[in-house]
């Protein structure tokens, strides 16, 4: 895994923890449309759905943001000992058969495969997280399409209700597409560990 596909996942996910900020933002405003359009618990109740969809889907992204910040920090430290074990070899192969040179060498060896296991350990461990995200996501789909269903018992409000529950669903799909490709990425980095 390099440090460019680790800021590219990363740069997904922060879009994807924006987006879901502002799904509850609309779902909010939905809330509130519908109570003053009246007689339309259905729309209220499903964007007070779409409010807790939203926050879920806020706290699963936190938690891949933050393990994504260690997966950085282990390429990072990858980096550096990749530098370190050229140095060693480079100076082995001036000061042949120092032990000193050969120890150092094979210690930060074993230190670097320790961090490239912990690593794919990590990439993984995102996998199922990611997964999770994506069918947390198909609710989030289905709660928008009955939002939009019960924006027609809205009245006068119904063309404003439908709106909302139209731009919650093109949200929650660009977010579906953005999880897709952060998984089609990911497979790719696994695909390096093994």
């Amino acid at each position: 895994m390099t440090y460019q596909s680790i800021v590219a996942i990363s740069n997904e996910v922060r879009f994807v923890l924006n987006t879901t900020y502002q799904v509850n933002l609309t779902a909010q405003n939905a809330s509130l449309a519908a109570r003053r359009a009246g007689n339309v618990r259905g729309f209220q109740a499903v964007a007070s759905s779409l409010k807790v969809f939203s926050q879920e889907l806020a706290d699963a992204m936190n938690a891949m943001s933050e393990e994504i910040l260690a997966m950085a920090r282990d390429v990072s430290l990858d980096y550096r000992l990749r530098r370190n074990c050229s140095f060693f070899a480079s100076a082995l192969g001036v000061a042949m058969d120092d032990m000193t040179l050969e120890n150092a060498l094979e210690g930060v060896s074993r230190q670097r495969a320790s961090v490239m296991d912990q690593l794919c350990r990590r990439t993984q461990h995102l996998g199922p997280r990611l997964q999770s995200s994506l069918r947390l996501c198909s609710k989030g789909r289905a709660l928008a399409r009955s939002a939009t269903i019960e924006a027609a018992y809205g009245g006068s409000s119904e063309s404003l209700l439908r709106n909302v529950a139209h731009s919650i669903e093109r949200t929650i799909e660009e977010i579906h597409q953005r999880l897709k490709a952060i998984i089609a990425s990911l497979k790719l980095s696994m695909d390096e560990c093994i």
